[in-house]
């Protein structure tokens, strides 16, 4: 079921995005850990990089649409 989930990035920006359009994660930064989302838009692809490991961004995703 797709839901509405908010993305914060290392610098507190936000992004609203549904989780039927997140296309893919891949792990970014070490230091502190990040996740690239990307994430499909009327203009193509976009991507926005939020704090945490792969393992744990993808989880929490997959917690929210249950």
């Amino acid at each position: 079921m797709a839901v509405l989930v908010e993305l914060v990035n290392v610098h507190g920006h936000r992004l609203y995005v549904s989780t039927d359009y997140i296309r893919r994660l891949e792990p970014r930064g070490e230091n502190p850990p990040t996740t690239l989302v990307s994430y499909s838009s009327g203009a193509g692809e976009n991507t926005f990089e939020v704090v945490g490991l792969v393992d744990d961004v993808a989880d929490w995703l997959n917690e929210q649409m249950r």
